[in-house]
């Protein structure tokens, strides 16, 4: 609800004010793409699981497919991560964020992205080190992944956990533009 009283114009939402804006926009780029995005997600899902059970019988044949598990694993996260955190407040069909506008659901959102995104930037280093090395030292390949395949995935997933510790310390909420679309925001500022 705005109000133009004294110096300008002012907002405040409160959960009281449920439809709260006279005019509903409907995006249907935003509905088609995201409606993709769940699609493409849900056969990302089910292929993981078709290759998750093919290792889970046969094991893996080499360090580039221990370390390609890892991350389509997190890929999948990231997907979640993506589609609880951009699309779903996005829609503008429903309030679905109106009760979950602050506190714990914004901040574990906002930390899950930017570690699982951070950890796909590693992860792709990850895979090319290994690849150049493939190349490069065809010989010493094997001796070399034997030793380090484990240490680094395990590296490319902790290294993104701590140094994204600080998003669990700063306000994270989604704020609401219109009926039914909220967007992501984190006060990430020093000093305030």
């Amino acid at each position: 609800m705005a109000s133009n009283v004294g110096a300008g114009l002012t907002t405040t939402t409160s959960l009281d004010d449920y439809d709260d804006f006279e005019e509903r926009f409907v995006d249907p780029f935003e509905i088609t793409s995201s409606c993709v995005f769940v699609v493409l997600g849900a056969l990302t899902i089910c292929i993981y699981y078709r290759i998750a059970r093919a290792h889970a019988r046969q094991g893996f044949r080499t360090h580039f497919q221990r370390i390609f598990f890892v991350l389509i694993t997190n890929d999948i996260f990231t997907f979640l991560f993506q589609l609880f955190d951009v699309r779903l407040p996005t829609w503008g069909v429903h309030e679905w964020y109106l009760d979950l506008r602050e506190g714990l659901w914004p901040t574990i959102l906002n930390y899950g992205a930017t570690v699982t995104l951070m950890v796909q930037s590693f992860g792709t280093l990850l895979i090319a080190l290994n690849r150049f090395t493939s190349l490069v030292m065809p010989l010493r390949y094997e001796r070399l992944w034997k030793r380090v395949t484990y240490p680094c995935c395990v590296a490319v997933v902790v290294i993104p956990c701590v140094l994204s510790i600080n998003c669990l310390f700063v306000r994270s909420e989604f704020i609401r533009l219109s009926w039914g679309y909220y967007i992501p925001n984190t006060n990430i500022s020093v000093g305030t």
